[in-house]
Order: structure tokens, then sequence, then C-alpha cells
């Protein structure tokens, strides 16, 4: 693989992680005016989702930092 097209596939990551982060603060919606306690909503559906889109996100980010050092 050329370094050119790690930049091309690191740049497409970074695309992709903050795609993900903007799904993952919509989910946030979903659950942060509610009345029930934080102990109560860490154990929905939504908040797993959240942090699943947030994980996603940040090992995509790590792979577009990656590539923007290798283009340097």
């Amino acid at each position: 693989m050329s370094p050119s097209d790690l930049v091309r596939l690191g740049g497409l990551a970074a695309v992709g992680a903050g795609v993900l982060y903007v799904l993952g603060d919509l989910l946030t919606v979903t659950y942060l005016f509610t009345e029930e306690p934080f102990s109560d909503t860490v154990r929905t559906i939504p908040f797993a989702a959240q942090q699943v889109l947030f994980l996603l996100g940040n090992m995509l980010l790590i792979g577009g930092l990656v590539s923007l050092y290798v283009h340097q």
C-alpha cells in the first residue's frame, strides 16, 4: 500500500469518525432531558449505542491521525 493510498483511507476514516460523533451526540438527546437518575440511564439501549458510536469514532480518528502523520 502506497503512502498516498494510506492518506486517502485516513481521510475517509477521519470523516467517518466525524459522522459517528454526530450520531452519538444525536443519541444523547434521547436521554438527556429525562427525569430518571443517571444510574438508571446508563442501563438503557440508547446510552450503550452512544458509547459504542463514540468508541468506533475514536478508533477511526486514531487511524486518520496516523495517516496525517505519514503524509507529513
